[in-house]
């Protein structure tokens, strides 16, 4: 972009979704909580900006699920009843590596549990969360920080 240039931001829902996942690109999400609520409403939103959503109800499906369907992104409740964050995020990146994991949490502290030096603080999000924060840091785990810091509040409302 040269300097006379004025960057322009997306006008309607439309636009964003193309400007996120242009040329009808699809990212595949998998959402791993042991709250249905939690996972429909971002099933839902998600959904409308382009992305293709898998959910699981739980550590041991949402392991099952990625087996059969790897995704570039999980994002994954580490305070889930019955399933420890860090074992299951190991399991995960067993079958896929390359996958990019955003931690999700309603108690920060339990991101503590997370032994691993190559993850940092841009992979975490403490609930409750807005949409926009959550598209942020999707667009940003996706390597698309140029876009996120681009969307102001009122664009994903």
């Amino acid at each position: 972009m040269s300097s006379t240039e004025v960057e322009r931001f997306p006008e309607n829902d439309e636009e964003m979704r193309q400007a996120i996942l242009p040329n009808n690109r699809m990212e595949s999400i998998l959402i791993v909580d042991d709250e249905i609520m939690i996972i429909r409403i971002m099933e839902k939103f998600l959904g409308d900006y382009g992305f293709k959503i898998i959910s699981a109800q739980g550590g041991k499906e949402g392991l099952n699920r990625f087996k059969k369907t790897p995704t570039e992104l999980v994002i994954l409740d580490i305070g889930m009843s019955g399933t420890i964050g860090s074992k299951l995020y190991k399991q995960l990146k067993q079958v896929s590596p390359q996958t990019k994991v955003l931690f999700i949490s309603g108690n920060p502290l339990e991101f503590s549990e997370i032994d691993n030096p190559e993850i940092n603080a841009t992979c975490f999000l403490a609930k409750p969360f807005s949409r926009l924060e959550l598209l942020n840091q999707v667009l940003f785990i996706l390597n698309k920080s140029e876009l996120s810091s681009n969307f102001h509040a009122d664009s994903a409302q």
